[in-house]
């Protein structure tokens, strides 16, 4: 899979450091738009069923031939000879929240591989410009509440940490 042309990258300094291989070469993370290729719009769809199955959800929460609200982004390794392999995605959606933000951190999925590795740390700025003060939406594991509790910014993030990360209080919103 070779990354979107049509899409403006994430600037280098919020793209993963060189030691984060998990293959021959570094783990990028690369917007996916509607005018992107088919089978990278498939690759979130699957990250997304991934995420499903491992907390219980209903239905994938990403449709790859159309999804107006949704602004996935790919995590891809290089596997080499210009190829490249999916590792993990992120979707944010659009919400009709009047009293906060409108954008939600709807789920985010690495393949157990690739956890840990600073993949997130590392765009979490990028994200936070991006996006503004956007909402965690949860379930969180732990290793996603304990990121939470040491990364999220602004009002809602200063609440979640007074809560001790409690998910009740982020569903509430």
């Amino acid at each position: 899979m070779n990354p979107p042309r049509d899409a403006e990258p994430v600037p280098e300094q919020y793209q993963p450091e060189r030691n984060t291989n998990i293959s021959s070469g570094p783990c990028r993370i690369v917007p996916v738009t509607m005018k992107s290729r088919m089978r990278m719009r498939t690759s979130v769809y699957q990250c997304a069923r991934y995420f499903m199955h491992e907390w219980g959800a209903d239905f994938p929460s990403y449709d790859p031939k159309g999804d107006e609200d949704a602004r996935p982004f790919l995590w891809v390794a290089n596997t080499g000879g210009g190829w490249y392999q999916a590792v993990g995605a992120v979707n944010f959606r659009k919400r009709n929240w009047s009293h906060v933000s409108p954008w939600g951190l709807e789920w985010i999925w690495l393949h157990p591989f690739a956890r840990g590795r600073g993949y997130l740390k590392a765009a979490w700025p990028y994200f936070e410009q991006e996006f503004g003060d956007f909402i965690p939406e949860p379930p969180y594991s732990p290793a996603m509440r304990h990121f939470l509790l040491k990364n999220w910014r602004g009002e809602l993030g200063d609440m979640f940490r007074k809560n001790n990360g409690v998910e009740e209080r982020a569903s509430k919103l």
